[in-house]
């Protein structure tokens, strides 16, 4: 794992980064060697972590513009890889230490065995002192710390970039951070950029060091003592006031993210065929995660909370339909056949199906839209952006194939449930009556003579159909912004507000070309 030394790893130049309609600084540039170590300073606000989204090749954050040009360099000569260490450590939290790690070696553009990667990985837990068997959840934040940049280090980043690494650390937990980045900096033949405010830890290690001076527009080269007069000051470099938005200019920005967000959920219903594909970078992962999503769809509590709804649809029609049906006595041996023969259709083709959308929609798209809001929160979609994944093929894409495979399971759960219910209610209601007399009319209308009920074909489309509205609704409420707890709750009821919306939209759609359609008749 250690890399040649003494070439060049970074050029920077003419780089210019505003956020807000303010000019954080422009014409920036420098460069760094392999092995050595750039450390940046600047006030609150003045554009550090969006530097390091710059070097990490990571899109900007929203209302943020980035110019210049950024290259990362191999020891090759080849296209080098930047990758970074989140302040957050945005480590997958589902995934073991060790399988973090592995992460980052399976998505290395070296291309290593199976048994190579493991070694790796296996050989930086080792190095960094990595606990095994510690759940990620139950780490330290050192031990976080190290697991995340192990990771970087698995995936053969030429450039490593630390944002804030010892926030939350006591001061002797900090200069351990700032020997092992040295230390790693130095034994892989790597480069690293450091954004903090732990000056002092970091100070000593530094081969260069940069101040951000937004009051300037500008970003210098600076030596120790001018970082220790920063450090000291009472009143650090503060960032130029941004420019007053007008009522019209926020409302037209308003209106304008409005049709962007619809438009791209439209863009995205059409794309759906070919997000569907599993096209993973990674085979490994990308099973991984379908596997996970495919637990949170259809996992055994949801196909028995949709056995229980379909029990108290197949309850009360039955019962009711029944019990209350104008004069009962007199016209019910008369059509009895035909009104078993219609709750089994109703059930099948309408009720269940309507019952089950509406469900996945609420519990599905709540559980989908949380898990996706908070690996947005916890940072762990840049994370993979960082190792040249896209979030959208390994989240996205499993979503879809999740909801698509698994609400077929769901609705025959409900169906299943609906007509035994129905069942075990006329037994009842209907004593003189046999099982196999409920049966063969309950089926009248839904055999067809094939292998499937009558009317599957139409069933499975509105079905696939909703489940594809409630993934991408998840998806895209999801992997909106989310600067807070909050916005990640408001994430999921939107999301279950819009989902709702749409699978009774897309179920009211399908039954009038079903039922309301030129041609169509009681089957």
């Amino acid at each position: 794992m250690t890399g040649n030394k003494g070439f060049r790893v970074l050029d920077v130049e003419g780089l210019g980064i505003r956020a807000g309609g303010r000019e954080l600084f422009s014409g920036a540039g420098f460069s760094l060697d392999s092995g050595r170590i750039a450390l940046v300073a600047g006030p609150s606000g003045s554009g550090k972590t969006m530097l390091l989204r710059a070097l990490c090749g990571l899109p900007p954050a929203e209302g943020v513009e980035v110019t210049g040009l950024v290259r990362v360099h191999a020891a090759d000569g080849a296209p080098g890889r930047p990758g970074m260490v989140f302040q957050d450590h945005a480590l997958f939290d589902d995934f073991t230490p060790e399988e973090n790690i592995r992460f980052g070696a399976d998505h290395s553009r070296v291309r290593r065995s199976l048994r190579q990667r493991r070694e790796i990985a296996a050989s930086l837990a080792s190095a960094l002192e990595i606990p095994a068997g510690v759940p990620v959840s139950a780490a330290s934040t050192g031990q976080r710390q190290r697991i995340a940049l192990a990771r970087t280090l698995a995936f053969d980043a030429d450039l490593v970039l630390f944002d804030e690494p010892t926030s939350g650390l006591d001061p002797r937990q900090s200069r351990r951070v700032a020997e092992l980045v040295k230390r790693t900096t130095a034994e892989f033949g790597r480069a690293a950029v450091v954004v903090t405010h732990d000056y002092v830890c970091f100070r000593e290690i530094a081969d260069v060091i940069l101040l951000l001076d937004p009051s300037k527009g500008a970003m210098r080269a600076a030596t120790p003592g001018e970082l220790d007069a920063f450090a000291s000051s009472d009143e650090p470099l503060k960032p130029a006031p941004a420019a007053e938005t007008g009522l019209l200019r926020r409302l037209l920005g308003a209106a304008a993210g409005f049709f962007d967000s619809t438009a791209c959920a439209v863009i995205e219903a059409l794309l759906i065929p070919l997000f569907a594909l599993p096209l993973w970078r990674s085979p490994r992962w990308g099973a991984k995660f379908f596997a996970r999503y495919a637990a949170l769809v259809a996992f055994p509590s949801t196909i028995a909370y949709m056995a229980i709804a379909g029990l108290i649809a197949g309850v009360v029609t039955t019962y009711f339909t029944f019990e209350y049906f104008p004069f009962r006595r007199y016209t019910e041996p008369i059509i009895l056949d035909d009104i078993l023969g219609a709750l089994g259709y109703a059930l099948y083709r309408i009720i269940v199906p309507a019952l089950v959308a509406l469900l996945v929609a609420a519990r599905c798209g709540a559980a989908a839209a949380a898990d996706v809001g908070g690996r947005v929160y916890s940072r762990q979609t840049d994370a993979m952006a960082s190792f040249g994944v896209s979030p959208r093929r390994y989240i996205y894409t499993n979503l879809l194939l999740a909801f698509l495979l698994g609400v077929p399971v769901l609705t025959a759960a409900g169906f299943a449930a609906a007509r035994l219910a129905s069942l075990a209610v006329f037994v009842y209601m209907h004593p003189d009556s046999s099982p196999l007399y409920w049966s063969h009319h309950f089926h009248s209308q839904l055999d067809g003579g094939g292998l499937f009920y009558d009317g599957t074909g139409w069933l499975a489309c509105k079905m696939w159909a909703s489940a594809a509205c409630v993934a991408a609704v998840s998806y895209l409420r999801g992997m909106s912004p989310k600067p807070s707890a909050v916005s990640v709750n408001s994430g999921i009821t939107s999301a279950v507000i819009r989902g709702t919306l749409l699978v009774l939209a897309v179920q009211a759609g399908f039954a009038f070309l079903e039922f309301a359609g030129p041609g169509t008749g009681a089957r």
